[in-house]
């Protein structure tokens, strides 16, 4: 037989994509979350609180929020190949709400007195996002959009754009300029995909403005003129510039590179005591590009009264764990 008190409160506490912490207050045992991310992992952790203070935190227990139908293409480019060939060209969804199994482009001419046919094609998987699309008409003027899909069903679709096949084609380039965000000690590669006729040559710019030339020590042009990163470092941050140039025209791209690395060490001040706790207060100088928890303070309970204790701290973030702050003493009340 037991009472049940309820001049307590509870606390839910839950943190998905971002280094940001919600909190959720409730009179009740259970409380449903709103507004959470789709297709998202969430932790979540439960504590009591009254007038006194908050209590202990409960062990966190994670969850995923279900697949739904994914945004739109961000971008998506037509570039004409040849007198009878487009290639399409698209970004994944800034909100992919799930796995992408496939995506669908359509075609539609926008000629032959207004003829609304629309052709439907099928790219499977979320590697390769280009499709040829052929047996095109020369100089007739095409339209193209994409969609994409997860196992719950097809998206919105992109903006749309057109071209026309030509034989004369000025050179074009099918990546799309973004920002790249790695870790140091990491590799990444740098799509460059050209079209044009006669073919393109391709070259590649670093952040000091000066070509790279294809032996560089861990700069390296790839057979398919895509540049590999190999072991970041920080002074490898930066803009990279891919440039396509033919008889007919020329084209860049832009990837401006952002290397991170493990946070600085924390700077650790002791706070208020009492005879069994220490409070504790940090911030971090520089997290290193990468998000580490907001949470800046600390209640060590449960320790001995009148005793003195050492105490460090260490950041860490997607790249790593920085190095420790200076050692402290901090002590406890009685003796």
């Amino acid at each position: 037989m037991y009472d049940e008190d309820h001049s307590s409160d509870l606390m839910c506490m839950f943190q998905g994509g971002s280094p940001d912490v919600e909190v959720k207050k409730t009179t009740n045992l259970e409380t449903n979350l709103h507004g959470l991310t789709k297709f998202t992992n969430y932790s979540v952790r439960v504590l009591g609180f009254t007038a006194a203070g908050e209590g202990v935190r409960s062990s966190p227990i994670y969850c995923t929020t279900e697949e739904d139908v994914p945004g739109a293409p961000e971008q998506v480019k037509a570039l004409a190949m040849t007198s009878d060939s487009i290639m399409v060209a698209w970004t994944r969804p800034s909100e992919p709400n799930g796995y992408i199994v496939k995506y669908f482009v359509y075609i539609r001419s926008t000629q032959n007195n207004g003829n609304k046919d629309v052709h439907k094609d099928t790219v499977f998987g979320d590697r390769e996002l280009i499709f040829e699309a052929r047996r095109l008409k020369e100089f007739q003027r095409y339209e193209f959009w994409v969609t994409a899909a997860t196992v719950v069903g097809e998206g919105p679709s992109s903006p749309r754009v057109s071209q026309s096949p030509i034989s004369r084609v000025p050179a074009r380039i099918a990546s799309f300029s973004r920002r790249v965000v790695a870790g140091a000690g990491k590799s990444v590669v740098l799509p460059c995909h050209a079209v044009g006729l006669p073919a393109p040559s391709r070259s590649w710019r670093g952040p000091s403005g000066g070509s790279i030339p294809s032996g560089s020590h861990h700069l390296k042009v790839l057979p398919d003129h895509g540049l590999a990163l190999a072991q970041l470092r920080l002074e490898d941050a930066g803009n990279y510039t891919c440039l396509a140039e033919n008889v007919f025209g020329r084209d860049e791209v832009m990837y401006g590179v952002t290397v991170q690395v493990a946070p600085s060490p924390p700077v650790l001040v002791a706070g208020s005591s009492t005879a069994h706790s220490l409070a504790l207060q940090w911030r971090v100088p520089d997290t290193g590009g990468s998000p580490i928890t907001d949470r800046k303070m600390y209640s060590l309970e449960g320790i001995k009264c009148g005793s003195t204790y050492k105490l460090y701290l260490t950041a860490t973030n997607a790249v790593g764990t920085g190095k420790p702050s200076q050692t402290i003493s901090a002590a406890t009340k009685g003796g």
